[in-house]
């Protein structure tokens, strides 16, 4: 225990006395950033956008809050969109059933906590992995 205390010190020291340094014009008092790409960088980036547009969206998260037959699938997304106007909403038939996805979500946790939200009001609802479209910029 004394040992590990001693070494935390050592390091945290160490990193005390370092200075830190940054790049800046004297003259005018303003900090240069200099942004250095890998080599191939680009080239990465157009095969990633390539990608996405072929799939026509990215892998993510949604909720969803039903599946089950189609009056009450429209009944079930017409009440969501009431109360969150502003979550999309999708409904999408795979036979025999039509489901209700709501919401689009990168992360698994984003995803959940959209669930907890929502979990009073529509029991039994669930997170589903997906395809999820862009938002539009």
């Amino acid at each position: 225990m004394r040992n590990s205390a001693f070494l935390f010190c050592f390091i945290l020291s160490f990193f005390a006395s370092k200075p830190i340094v940054a790049q800046t014009n004297d003259s005018t008092k303003t900090s240069n950033i200099k942004i250095v790409k890998p080599e191939g960088f680009e080239d990465l980036m157009e095969i990633y956008n390539e990608e996405i547009t072929a799939k026509n969206g990215i892998e993510g998260y949604c909720v969803q809050i039903y599946n089950g037959k189609k009056d009450i699938c429209l009944s079930k997304r017409s009440a969501f969109f009431t109360a969150y106007p502003e979550v999309p909403v999708e409904m999408v038939y795979e036979s025999p059933e039509y489901r209700i996805q709501v919401g689009r979500f990168r992360t698994k946790l984003e995803a959940e906590k959209f669930l907890n939200e929502i979990q009073d009001e529509f029991t039994g609802s669930f997170i589903v992995k997906t395809l999820i479209k862009l938002p539009k910029l």
